[in-house]
Order: structure tokens, then C-alpha cells, then sequence
């Protein structure tokens, strides 16, 4: 399986895009790899777009550690 969080920039804008299927689950573990992703974006951000992978957005919920 690929990497469950993939970011990408457009500009100055951050696109992450959660591709967990079959829902994009918000499971354990992906909050602190989009924390991990961003926090090597060393650059000057004007906005972040999170998106998600398909014909769904995220499903599900994580409540611990957000």
C-alpha cells in the first residue's frame, strides 16, 4: 500500500491528500503523519488544502492526541 498522506504544493498553497481507502479513514496514526508531512515544508504558506483521494472525503473520527 502507498503512503496513506501525500502532499503536494501548488504555489504557495499545501494540498494534502489523505488516500486511505475504501473511506479515507481518519485511523490512527494519519493526524500525526500530516503533522510530519507539514513539518518539512519549509516554505512560506499562503493556504492548505486537505482533500481526499476518490469520491470521498474522510471518514470517521480520531479523538486522542488532536
Amino acid at each position: 500500500m502507498d503512503h496513506p498522506i501525500l502532499l503536494h504544493f501548488d504555489d504557495r498553497v499545501a494540498v494534502v491528500t489523505i488516500s486511505n481507502p475504501p473511506v479515507n479513514a481518519l485511523s490512527a496514526g494519519l493526524p500525526e503523519g500530516i503533522r510530519s508531512a507539514l513539518g518539512g515544508a519549509a516554505v512560506d504558506l499562503a493556504a492548505l488544502m486537505v482533500i481526499g483521494a476518490g469520491c470521498t472525503f474522510i471518514a470517521g473520527a480520531v479523538t486522542a492526541g488532536v
